[in-house]
């Protein structure tokens, strides 16, 4: 979720936004969820009539639930800096082909994630959009 913090045209000037994800599965019989929330400020720029770039950052919190019997990794909560670029074209007032890279930094576990998505983001109500498509997350 994004919102302007000035006004006039979408993705000229400088936006606030929220993001929550969810990756939640097993891997090798290891049940895990993990939780990342991010909130940053981004620098948006047109190009041409209906395309944009954005250059953003702020912090990220996530959250760590694994199914082990271990408080060493279990429960964990970690906080840190993300940046970001994305990119899209403005097709409709409610439809935006786009593009995301984004990598944090967390502490106090000194661990890191990357992120790319590849898709479309729907415009129901402004100022908040739903993703479709590809995300890579490492």
């Amino acid at each position: 979720m994004r919102n302007e913090l000035e006004d006039g045209a979408l993705h000229e000037g400088t936006h606030l936004e929220f993001g929550w994800s969810l990756a939640d599965g097993d891997a090798d019989g290891l049940d895990y969820s993990i939780h990342d929330a991010t909130f940053g400020v981004g620098l948006d720029s047109q190009i041409g009539e209906d395309g944009w770039a954005v250059f953003g950052g702020g912090v990220a919190c996530q959250h760590v639930r694994l199914d082990v019997d271990s408080t060493e990794f279990d429960g964990k909560n970690s906080v840190g800096p993300y940046i970001a670029l994305q990119g899209g074209w403005r097709v409709t007032n409610w439809f935006e082909p786009c593009a995301r890279a984004d990598a944090t930094a967390y502490l106090p576990n000194i661990s890191s994630t990357i992120g790319i998505e590849l898709g479309a983001r729907i415009h129901v109500v402004d100022p908040a959009a739903v993703f479709f498509g590809w995300r890579y997350a490492h």
